[in-house]
Parts: C-alpha cells; sequence; structure tokens
C-alpha cells in the first residue's frame, strides 16, 4: 500500500511580509528669521520705514543713494550680518576707497556680535576679519586693486561706491562669479563720472534703488540743514543731503553742452559710440 502523501502544510510566517523601504527624510532646511524682526529683536535696532524696507529687500543688486549721516552703515552692517549668520561657510568681502573705512563697517558689524554675546575674532592669515561661529567669513578689504585678486565672494558690499575707482570695482565684481551672490553699492553722490552714478542712471541693468535725501528723513534738524547749505555751498549741498548727481562747478564743458554736441546717427570706427 502506498503511504499517503502528506498535505503540505504552510511554514510560520510564510510568505516573508517584506515592508517597502521607507523613503529618506531630507532634513528641513532651518528657517531663516525675518531680518527687520531679528535686528529689532536681537540687535535692538528702532529702523525708521525705508531702513525696514532695505533690511526686508531679497534684492540680489541693490543702490542705497543716502544723505550723510543717514545710518546706512548701520543698516547694512546689520543686513551683512544676518546674511553671514545664516549662510554657513558664506564669505562677504567689504571694500570702500580706502581701509579705513571697510574697517569702520567691519568694526560695527564686530559691535554687533558683542551684543548677541559672540566674540569676534579675525580669520587666520585676514587681520582685518571676522570669522563667526558658523565658519562665515567678513572681511575688509583696501581699495587697491592689486590686493583684493583672489578672493570667492557670497555677499559683496562696496561702501562709498561713488568714490571707489574703476580698477577696484573690475577687480571685485568677478568674485561672484561663481556664487551669483549679493552685490551692494552705498554711497551718497559724488559728481557724475563714476561707477556709482552710471549704475543709478543705467535702466538696462537690474538694480533695486534706494534714494534718502535728508529732507525726507525726521532725524534731521532743518535748522541744520540750512546752515548747511550756507556753509558748503549749492553744489556740496545738494550731494552731501540731497542726494543729487551734480557737476563740478569749475568745470570747463558743462555736461549739458556736451550733450547736445553729440550727434547719434555718426558712430565711432570703435563700435557704436557716437562721435561729436
Amino acid at each position: 500500500m502506498k503511504s499517503a502523501i502528506p498535505t503540505p502544510v504552510p511554514l510560520a510566517g510564510w510568505p516573508l511580509s517584506i515592508p517597502a523601504p521607507v523613503p529618506a527624510r531630507n532634513p528641513t532646511p532651518p528657517t531663516i528669521p525675518n531680518p527687520l524682526e531679528w535686528a529689532a529683536a536681537r540687535l535692538r535696532l528702532t529702523p525708521d520705514p525705508v531702513q525696514s524696507e532695505i533690511l526686508l529687500s531679497p534684492a540680489p543688486r541693490l543702490l542705497l543713494n543716502c544723505a550723510r549721516q543717514w545710518g546706512k552703515t548701520t543698516i547694512c552692517a546689520a543686513k551683512a550680518l544676518h546674511f553671514a549668520l545664516h549662510h554657513p561657510a558664506s564669505i562677504t568681502l567689504v571694500a570702500a576707497p580706502t581701509l579705513r573705512q571697510s574697517t569702520l563697517f567691519l568694526r560695527k558689524i564686530a559691535a554687533f556680535l558683542l551684543s548677541l554675546h559672540l566674540q569676534p575674532r579675525p580669520v587666520p592669515n585676514l587681520d582685518r576679519s571676522l570669522l563667526l561661529p558658523n565658519q562665515s567669513q567678513i572681511v575688509s578689504l583696501p581699495g587697491r586693486a592689486d590686493s583684493v585678486r583672489g578672493f570667492t565672494a557670497h555677499l559683496l558690499i562696496l561702501d562709498e561706491a561713488a568714490r571707489i575707482p574703476n580698477p577696484l570695482f573690475e577687480a571685485l565684481s568677478p568674485t561672484l562669479a561663481s556664487t551669483n551672490g549679493p552685490l551692494w553699492l552705498l554711497s551718497t553722490p559724488n559728481g557724475l563720472d563714476n561707477i556709482f552714478h552710471a549704475f543709478w542712471h543705467d535702466d538696462l541693468l537690474p538694480w533695486t534703488r534706494f534714494r534718502i535725501p535728508a529732507t525726507e528723513c525726521p532725524r534731521y534738524d532743518p535748522a541744520f540743514l540750512d546752515a548747511q547749505r550756507l556753509l558748503l555751498g549749492d553744489h556740496a549741498f545738494r550731494q552731501e543731503f540731497l542726494c543729487e548727481f551734480t557737476q563740478d562747478p569749475n568745470a570747463l564743458f558743462p555736461l549739458e553742452l556736451i550733450d547736445s554736441a553729440l550727434d547719434p546717427s555718426l558712430h565711432s570706427i570703435f563700435g557704436t559710440k557716437p562721435l561729436l
């Protein structure tokens, strides 16, 4: 007699239940605080409406045309520190016509760091610099084109931009080539022959512009402004306090006369530049 074939008994737990792979979770990037709220809460600043607008502006290309002593260094130092603290391992470069001027900007940021109970220390081998706890660097640069090459910038700030020579700007602008970071130009006008004037009047370039004359700021005493107009003369007063781009009154040929002599139908052999 043939033995009965036993009925197969399924193994316990068979077939195996293989759980579907759980997709990896990307860590949620930290939320960057509102710059205006951060400056008010952490730095104890009380910005006026225009300063608040500047702090909140996300514009990658910024032009600030400010009256003297309006507070552009303070508000932009706060904005730059907010950028550096919330962009780890970033590099902010600050340049001005002289090293003394760019160092003043750096000192303002150092004072803010102390108010945050962060002890500023220099970047190794860079005396006029700040190394933040998140490894971000803020570096002040001299006003010489041959001394600023070799840097990479995530943020480039040009203070007193109307007095920065063209070779210095030409050496600094390419520092943003690999990052496409923000570029801020801060200044009071200084005549017509400079990059600040050129950028302010060139509508083809994607700049966000702020003009803040002293007459629109309540912090200036009208009596002081009246006295300054008498002391400085009309030309200097309009530049220093009214943010106007004015021509040197001692110029041999007024700009309007030169413009009227241009014939746009004639072109130079060097390109499309009109001939006189």
